[in-house]
């Protein structure tokens, strides 16, 4: 049961930093939020632009137009919230099947 509360609390905190990027999105930017946008389009960056295009300025997930490469709301949704809100479904039906049917 230890390690279903280490992946609640790290689905929680992925979760957060989501929020956190999503804010940076809606101009209330903070040092983590930012850094949360920027850190995995620069990965996508270097994966779609290693793959044979060389100037390629924007994706589904991310865009780079007139900056470093950030995350668009479509890839933050899909990179943090998405795991983030699965992790914790799946802590709660894990948590209700060990507990049992209810007395």
């Amino acid at each position: 049961m230890t390690r279903a509360y280490i992946g609640v609390v790290c689905s929680v905190l992925w979760l957060l930093l989501g929020v956190a990027a999503l804010l940076a999105h809606v101009s209330i930017a903070t040092a983590i939020g930012e850094a949360a946008l920027v850190w995995p389009a620069v990965v996508l960056y270097s994966l779609s632009s290693g793959a044979g295009s060389g100037n390629v300025t924007h994706g589904l997930l991310w865009d780079s137009a007139h900056g470093p490469p950030f995350l668009t709301v479509p890839g933050v949704v899909i990179l943090y919230l998405v795991p983030g809100v699965w992790g914790i479904v799946i802590f709660l039906r894990s948590r209700a099947r060990h507990s049992g049917p209810a007395a």
